[in-house]
């Protein structure tokens, strides 16, 4: 992907005829204006003629960066296609050199490798470490909240935790404090659901299970509901379901397809009223790498960052759609929670509320739950009213309604940034 370009320079020599000196001269203030806008920068929605002119004047920049991803696959896609928009709209001044499948760091030491210097760009994890980042694991703990509807959720989810995260300056500052520039806050998978090898929906079916999960609060909620929780690297689910191991797994239905345990565990127990934690990530850079660079280029990385999440929820809501016909194909069923699980669920869920709220690791956790309640409110409502994504779809019907409403995301998008995102641009 790699792709650097070297602009030559033309040494002028003598010029004594009055037109030559004139067009010098005109030269000079075009390079002039060029690096005043390099560092002035540039309004967001330019076009990318007016970023090729004002990287005209910036020495070339190459990033350290990674994808957890093979190259190709189609969860990198949202990287590879991020690096490439900024290659290209940088008109090629700044380049990068990637390194896949997490070749440099492990997911979980991605932070150290950009406080180290071994990465300059990649995706990390804050929710596995909440006594390094209390505020960054709070806003990924409280992933339930809101509105669960498919068509619904991760707009909102998307739209309100990037809100709440540049809107509450601790967040920024445990980012700094490990030497690390957050561009993307947060961006997560489809919604986690409870795959099981037998149809699992009442206290009475999950009651003993062993369920592998991720996530203190995924831990809780499956406690409530009379499950045992276990910790296991995702590489060995298929074989553990397959041989009796563990009868259930809390996941996303993206990691099922990547796992490939449709064929072993062919339920699924998603609910349309109440939801379970994620896993969400955010993409930052090495502090020292932003601190080097021109405010041009910094505005650059932080605005295609809307490639990522664009590529994100398509894709995310892609394996949703084709997981749920999978389901079916392989005979299995999807499932919600009735009544008494659910309600052990949602009281799991408010446990982990309270604790934020009393949480001494947080700045504020009073006002922290009640900015996400409010986000996520706000965030429901443009979804559903304003941008016209609303309606009662239960996750069964998700993939008709999906084929009928399509999901363009363009003026989504165009929301998130003038709402949340752009609320720290850098200027």
């Amino acid at each position: 992907m790699s792709r650097k370009k070297r602009a030559g320079r033309v040494a002028a020599g003598t010029v004594v005829a009055i037109g030559a000196v004139l067009a010098l001269a005109a030269c000079a203030q075009d390079a002039k204006s060029q690096a005043q806008t390099a560092s002035e920068g540039i309004a967001y929605g330019a076009s990318i003629e007016t970023w090729r002119e004002a990287f005209k004047e910036v020495a070339p920049i190459t990033i350290v960066a990674q994808s957890s991803a093979p190259q190709g696959s189609a969860v990198g896609k949202m990287y590879e296609e991020y690096w490439a928009e900024v290659e290209e709209w940088s008109d090629g001044k700044i380049t990068f050199d990637i390194s896949y499948s997490n070749a440099i760091a492990a997911t979980l030491e991605v932070d150290d490798a950009l406080r180290d210097g071994r990465l300059d760009m990649g995706n990390v994890l804050p929710v596995y470490e909440p006594d390094q980042y209390p505020l960054n694991a709070a806003l990924a703990d409280a992933s339930f909240i809101g509105d669960q509807a498919p068509n619904i959720n991760p707009l909102m989810l998307h739209g309100a935790m990037n809100d709440v995260a540049w809107s509450t300056p601790q967040f920024r500052e445990e980012y700094e404090s490990n030497g690390m520039v957050p561009v993307l806050p947060w961006f997560s998978g489809d919604s986690n659901g409870i795959q099981c090898v037998e149809p699992t929906s009442s206290l009475a079916d999950f009651k003993g299970r062993q369920v592998v999960a991720a996530g203190r609060v995924n831990a809780l909620e499956l406690e409530a509901l009379g499950a045992s929780p276990v910790s296991m690297p995702y590489t060995e689910l298929f074989e553990a379901l397959q041989r009796g191991v563990v009868d259930c797994s809390l996941n996303s239905m993206r990691v099922a397809t990547l796992m490939g345990t449709y064929e072993v565990a062919r339920n699924f127990t998603i609910d349309d009223e109440v939801g379970l934690a994620k896993n969400p990530g955010g993409w930052a850079l090495s502090k020292s790498k932003w601190d080097s660079l021109p405010l041009v280029a910094q505005q650059l990385l932080f605005d295609k960052t809307r490639v990522i999440l664009d590529n994100n929820i398509a894709g995310s809501t892609k394996f949703q759609v084709d997981g749920l016909a999978t389901i079916l194909e392989q005979g299995g069923q999807t499932s919600t929670f009735d009544d008494a699980a659910r309600q052990a669920v949602k009281a799991a869920n408010d446990k982990a509320l309270e604790a934020m709220r009393e949480s001494s690791n947080l700045d504020d956790g009073q006002k922290l739950v009640d900015d996400m309640r409010a986000a996520t409110t706000e965030w429901a409502s443009k979804v559903a009213d304003d941008l016209g994504f609303g309606g009662d779809v239960a996750f069964a019907d998700f993939p008709d309604w999906h084929k009928q409403h399509g999901y363009d995301l363009s003026a989504y998008l165009d929301a998130v940034y003038e709402k949340a995102m752009n609320q720290a641009r850098p200027a």
